[in-house]
């Protein structure tokens, strides 16, 4: 509840519950939040349809390609509490002290919560809302991706991150193991210390990175 503001968790709730009444049927894009709405809302599990996104088969083969991966961790998403980006921070700071030739970059625009994030090293780079081709070039020239939401619904960037045949770090909530299963590594989103530790693995360890992008290709054929 902290990550929205009061108009917008008034807004959410009232017409949640208006679908749930009234819907014939509801699609989400998840068992995750098949659940919730159960638990929170008393939708009728009849009435839910878990269908997941899809995302597009094309991997990188190309060696070339691979070869110039950067000492940089890409996060992409809304810059906001929901995310976050403040633990994120933190955590990069613990794993900066140890690997300074590392930058972090942010590429998404701001949401809520922006405005209490702050930004005290020089190896952090926020570039705001990016096209779909600088995503595609950050995806592959990035050592990993990190996504440490507090919540989700889905978690899409896994996808373009295991279709780039790149490692995943995510926080260890329900929905972002669903989806990902063992094709990632979890880490406590509400440890920093923890997030820095799992940072120095999935960009250190070549075995870990090489394991999670196989185990990433198999398990992008189940959102073709």
């Amino acid at each position: 509840p902290l990550s929205y503001p009061a108009f917008q968790k008034w807004f959410l709730n009232l017409t949640t519950k208006q679908a749930v009444k009234y819907a014939y049927k509801i699609i989400t894009p998840s068992q995750t939040t098949k659940d919730d709405l159960i638990k929170y809302f008393n939708c009728s599990r009849e009435k839910i349809q878990v269908t997941y996104f899809g995302r597009n088969q094309q991997l990188i083969t190309n060696s070339s390609q691979l070869s110039q991966r950067k000492k940089q961790i890409l996060y992409i998403g809304r810059i906001e509490e929901k995310k976050n980006i403040k633990n994120l921070l933190k955590a990069f700071q613990f794993f900066s002290k140890k690997f300074p030739d590392y930058k972090l970059i942010l590429a998404g625009k701001p949401g809520y919560g922006f405005e209490n994030i702050q930004y005290s090293i020089s190896n952090i780079q926020y570039l705001g809302y990016v096209s779909q081709e600088q995503k595609d070039r950050l995806l592959y020239e990035s050592s990993c991706l990190v996504l440490i939401s507090k919540y989700e619904g889905f978690g899409f960037p896994i996808l373009e991150a295991f279709s780039h045949n790149l490692p995943v770090l995510a926080s260890d909530i329900p929905v972002l193991k669903e989806i990902g299963q063992d094709a990632c590594l979890f880490t406590s989103p509400k440890s920093p210390q923890d997030i820095a530790q799992k940072l120095e693995q999935v960009t250190q360890d070549e075995n870990l990175r090489q394991d999670l992008i196989a185990k990433g290709k198999i398990r992008l054929e189940d959102f073709n």
